[in-house]
């Protein structure tokens, strides 16, 4: 059985796990590794069990604890090229790239990506599908769908929005 822990969702910070088969997966590790540590014992979920973090983006209320859990963990970071070259701290953690049409397999999870329209280096929206067919998707910081974005979203179990981004917004501000 596939289980979702919303660990955290908001300017704070934001942190997901999904744990399958006795895997764990982290999505986003915006909280301290502390912190995502201390949320995940109070739910009964142990992150010795973490096979990868995936990341939407660099901003710190979705990577701050990245390099730590993956130190602490042995676990990869799964995200795109543009927003591996901007985080700091993690260049000890394997990197897998996760970009459009592509996937990458920790079992028992499929990780797939697509971009995402946000003012970060290169964000994307991901879904991770389970070996007991559970799927899941999570765009954060997101404004209008792309095509992409539709098309990777869509047939899910699950799906966990943070609709906040306005480009009109950010381009009009004084």
């Amino acid at each position: 059985m596939t289980r979702l822990f919303v660990l955290g969702s908001g300017s704070r910070g934001n942190c997901c796990a999904l744990e399958c088969d006795g895997s764990v997966l982290l999505i986003d590790a915006g909280f301290s590794a502390r912190e995502i540590t201390r949320r995940a014992a109070a739910v009964g979920l142990g992150l010795e069990r973490v096979v990868g973090i995936a990341l939407t983006h660099e901003h710190g209320d979705h990577a701050r604890g990245a390099a730590r859990l993956a130190a602490q963990t042995d676990a990869p970071i799964l995200t795109a090229q543009g927003t591996w070259d901007r985080l700091d701290g993690c260049r000890s953690a394997p990197h897998l790239p996760l970009g459009l049409l592509h996937e990458i397999r920790l079992d028992p999870f499929v990780i797939r990506a697509c971009p995402t329209a946000h003012d970060a280096a290169e964000p994307v929206a991901i879904t991770v599908r389970t070996r007991d067919a559970a799927s899941l998707g999570v765009a954060y910081d997101f404004g209008r769908a792309t095509t992409a974005t539709r098309y990777l979203l869509r047939d899910l179990t699950a799906l966990v929005l943070e609709a906040n981004h306005d480009d009109l917004l950010l381009r009009t501000r004084a």
